[in-house]
Parts: C-alpha cells; structure tokens; sequence
C-alpha cells in the first residue's frame, strides 16, 4: 500500500509539534556524541584534526556557542562575543549545557504557529550587518547545524578508534522520544 497523505484518522503534527520533535532529537544526538566522547581517553578529546573546528572537544564547543548564540537572538538578547576557549574540558562543556538547555526546552515549549513566522534580528561578523530571520529559520538553523556538526564528530571519533553512537531520527524514535 502507498500511502497517499494523511486522512481524517490520522493523527497528524503541526509545524510546532516537528520543532519540539527536531530539538528534542538535536539534544538528545548531541548527548550520546557527548557520552561517546567520554569513553575516549581525555587525551585524544582535543587532539588535532583537519574537520569540524580542529578537534573532537572543539566541535562539540562549537555546537554549544552556536546554540547559545540563537537563544539569545531568540530572547532578543543577542551576543556575538563568544569564547570558545573557555571550555577545555568536556565536564566543563556538560555544565554549560546544563545551564542553557533549560532555556530551549522553555522556549521549545513556547513557540506557537504564530510566533515561528515572527522575525529576529541578528548581527552577522562575517557580514558586518544586522539582518532579520524567521523563528521559524532559526530554529531549522539550528537543528541542521547540529547535525552538520555532529557528522564532522563522528569522522573524528572514527578516526579515534571510538565509537559512533546510532543518532538517526528513528534511533531517537527507538529511544523513546527522549528529551
């Protein structure tokens, strides 16, 4: 059988139910590359790689700045000053994120219909201006980005002998919807 779209039977999720589903998953992929990393020897965690931001504990940053730069556009609280030094540890990162992911869940558990088509305004380095840009593109931003970034993780913890961690949308699915 094909199926053909949905029918009045079908339980079917809007636009806002596919965010909260696509951060969920973002969050929880982002935590198993997280563990993952963990059972790598500390050592190797910043070792130097030509993919993703240099290194395996430097690509996992990056996810957190990036992440930590579109709340704050979100909560039109926008900063570009961001140091991703800071973190040389991925204890260090774990408790960073444990500080912001309560500020996406909220958010998450915000958005309605009406506040995806709403704009934002951000201001770009590598344009050296302020543009504006949907909730809506923001938040498939940064879900994307996440996934981008994690793909250039899994090259590095290959290439460290570690292993990736299923992190599929149906794994996440299979997990039971974590998050």
């Amino acid at each position: 059988m094909i199926w053909t779209g949905p029918n009045e039977e079908d339980d079917v999720s809007g636009p806002v139910d596919i965010f909260r589903d696509m951060h969920a998953h973002r969050r929880w992929a982002r935590d198993q590359f997280i563990g993952a990393t963990k059972r790598l020897p500390p050592e190797t965690h910043d070792r130097p790689f030509e993919i993703g931001r240099g290194s395996l504990l430097r690509s996992l940053v990056h996810l957190h700045e990036a992440d930590f730069i579109w709340i704050e556009v979100l909560h039109h609280e926008a900063k570009n000053d961001i140091d991703d030094a800071r973190f040389r540890t991925v204890a260090e990162l774990e408790a960073a994120l444990a500080q912001m992911d309560p500020r996406w869940n909220t958010y998450i558990e915000h958005v309605t219909p009406a506040s995806l088509e709403t704009e934002v305004q951000r201001f770009s380095p590598a344009l050296n201006k302020i543009y504006s840009i949907r909730v809506r593109d923001v938040l498939t931003h940064v879900c994307t980005h996440n996934l981008y970034t994690l793909a250039q993780a899994a090259n590095i913890i290959r290439r460290l002998g570690g292993e990736v961690p299923p992190t599929d949308f149906p794994m996440w699915v299979l997990a039971g919807r974590p998050g």
